[in-house]
């Protein structure tokens, strides 16, 4: 499956974007990483078997891109590699 981050947050920061937010758990639980407490996950349960997130993560970081993450039902963003999630 095609899905090119680095592309993601080229355009992003190409059109004036100051950060990016993901949801990174869905309302109905599935995981937009590899869940240590459910395998209902990208890697386990699609066939997509990359971590979207990682990826993100390291491109927002090469482009000096904030990257926030928004778990469904939730308000709190937060900077995915400020909190050592990579």
């Amino acid at each position: 499956m095609f899905f090119d981050a680095d592309e993601r947050v080229k355009i992003a920061t190409a059109v004036g974007m100051k950060y990016i937010v993901i949801t990174s758990k869905h309302r109905d639980r599935f995981f937009l990483w590899d869940s240590k407490v459910s395998d209902w996950d990208v890697m386990s349960a699609s066939p997509f078997k990359r971590v979207l997130l990682e990826e993100l993560a390291a491109k927002c970081e090469k482009h000096g891109m904030v990257l926030g993450s928004k778990d469904f039902g939730m308000t709190v963003i937060r900077n995915l590699r400020k909190i050592g999630f990579t």
